[in-house]
């Protein structure tokens, strides 16, 4: 392992069978807005983008030779994930009780096709509950504001990094963009690298941070 950084408390955690080690990592990754990507070194590693500071920058006409990007409409208003049980705590004896009334008497609208709901029985409180509502948020806005780009093989380049693309034509500048994916060619004909980026700002999983911090 090497830096794994602090989610959602759980009570328990009962793999299921059917699912790969990966899919597991990337679910409970996915609860705190958190990516989980393998080291060079072989090492599993997950964290929040950072998306408020480059840590690369590519120019473009010279280290990317195509770009695209684009935003599609919001059709999805909120996202609410419901629990198992609403302990205030992973150590509270209710925790391990089922609840007839997650919210306790204070149910959010929805299901509709404007609020989605989504049941993870694994999370028991309410603050696990919300914190993987607000990711399901952000990553939502993200695939909003996404985009593909072509550059130069580029070995530094790896889902989670953040990069800041200078020289952009007008109509197409923007801020810091993070990596979602990335794929590197290299044969006979050439070499370069395949990448899709979601946009920084209120995208960025980082702000879950901020806009949780008065549940914690």
């Amino acid at each position: 392992m090497d830096r794994l950084e602090d989610g959602v408390s759980l009570s328990y955690y009962a793999a299921d069978p059917t699912r790969t080690a990966l899919d597991h990592v990337g679910r409970v990754c996915g609860w705190s807005g958190a990516l989980a990507r393998v080291t060079p070194e072989g090492k599993l590693e997950s964290f929040v983008v950072n998306a408020g500071q480059a840590e690369l920058a590519l120019k473009y006409g010279r280290d990317v030779l195509e770009f695209e990007r684009g935003e599609t409409l919001a059709s999805i208003e909120g996202f609410v994930v419901a629990g198992e049980s609403g302990a205030g705590s992973t150590s509270a004896p209710e925790a391990l009780r089922s609840t007839t009334d997650f919210f306790a008497g204070n149910r959010p609208a929805g299901p509709s096709r404007e609020q989605v709901w989504r049941w993870e029985p694994a999370l028991r409180t309410a603050q696990a509950a919300q914190r993987a509502s607000a990711a399901l948020a952000l990553r939502y806005q993200a695939r909003r504001r996404a985009g593909r780009m072509k550059t130069l093989l580029g070995p530094a380049l790896r889902p989670g990094t953040v990069v800041e693309i200078q020289e952009l034509p007008e109509a197409l500048a923007l801020g810091p963009v993070w990596l979602e994916s990335v794929r590197h060619r290299l044969s006979r004909d050439g070499a370069g690298s395949d990448v899709r980026f979601y946009e920084a700002g209120e995208a960025d999983p980082t702000a879950l941070l901020g806009s949780l911090g008065g549940l914690f």
